[in-house]
């Protein structure tokens, strides 16, 4: 997909999932290098540049998409390389970089469900692709439990996980955002993504995660928030 097709679809909310985000952009810049047509190192770095800001301001909030494209246009720069030596060698970087994005969401969400236990009820807000990915893992490993998810409003993202979760055949239930303090009581753990980590620690996410830490707290249940190191503000 190109570059104005990607961003358009993060802004549309038609790509969703920190995680799912960087990776498009960082597919729409490796597109966007084999289409490149720059005939020098100077204009193919200007137009790489001027693609890679279309895509981190496609979705302010979440740190992940900037953090991908400018490490993408990082590598693609350290590159010591002519024209049309540099191209290839950009190709081969991203490459490389979307296979350790995946690597790292992988090894994330593995490490993830080990946190899941048999029997446990799960309430989780919003739609996070770690979140969602690493509790299939957990099911694809054997554990049995129930998942709630909210309907985040006013986008309804939790539907998405609901389906997700549900299309995986999870036994899964789908609240109003209100009920988070009536159904906390009978919850054994909650969990959030994040759209991103602030340096001294804040986690900033969809607007109800604030109401869901203060109920958890309240009631005594532990609380997770999953997320990679690409969504931390460095």
């Amino acid at each position: 997909m190109s570059v104005e097709s990607v961003a358009r679809d993060i802004k549309e909310m038609k790509i969703q999932g920190a995680v799912t985000i960087a990776i498009a952009a960082e597919e729409a810049l490796e597109e966007f290098i084999k289409s490149c047509q720059a005939g020098s190192r100077d204009d193919f770095l200007s137009q790489l540049r001027a693609e890679g800001r279309k895509l981190a301001e496609a979705r302010p909030s979440a740190i992940a998409l900037p953090n991908a494209v400018r490490a993408f246009i990082e590598k693609v720069e350290a590159i010591n390389l002519g024209m049309p030596d540099l191209k290839e060698a950009a190709l081969l970087a991203g490459k490389e970089l979307i296979a350790d994005t995946k690597d790292s969401f992988n090894e994330l969400i593995e490490k993830g469900s080990e946190v899941v236990r048999d029997g446990q009820l799960i309430l989780i807000h919003c739609h996070s692709s770690t979140v969602t990915g690493l509790l299939k893992k957990a099911w694809d490993k054997g554990k049995r439990f129930k998942v709630i998810c909210t309907e985040t409003r006013p986008s309804k993202q939790g539907f998405l996980s609901a389906k997700e979760l549900a299309e995986h055949e999870i036994r899964t239930t789908l609240v109003v955002d209100s009920a988070v303090a009536s159904v906390m009581p009978g919850v054994d753990m909650a969990m959030v993504g994040a759209d991103t980590v602030l340096k001294n620690g804040d986690v900033v996410n969809k607007i109800g995660t604030l109401g869901l830490a203060l109920a958890a707290k309240e009631f005594g249940v532990p609380m997770y928030v999953a997320t990679q190191r690409i969504k931390f503000d460095t």
